[in-house]
């Protein structure tokens, strides 16, 4: 049987918001592309998406990926990560 190994990684390119001052938060983790791409990772008080939103229902891919320009359009954020 394998054995799982997990490595922190040191310095990850990553970025946390609060979305709107509410209890909502917003995570951009970089992804190693050359055209920077970012995980989008949303916390609120229900949960962690992005694999269902707090009511369950499942969040698509295009949710999750997104590119710079995306981030922007989406949150008002331009990421510099």
């Amino acid at each position: 049987m394998n054995e799982q190994v997990t490595i922190q990684i040191e310095n990850a390119p990553m970025a946390s918001y609060a979305l709107d001052g509410g209890p909502e938060i917003l995570r951009f983790v970089r992804m190693g592309f050359t055209e920077p791409m970012y995980h989008v990772i949303r916390e609120d008080p229900f949960g962690v998406w992005p694999w269902t939103d707090h009511r369950g229902s499942p969040i698509s891919i295009n949710d999750c990926v997104m590119n710079k320009q995306e981030v922007y359009e989406q949150f008002g954020i331009m990421l510099e990560i």
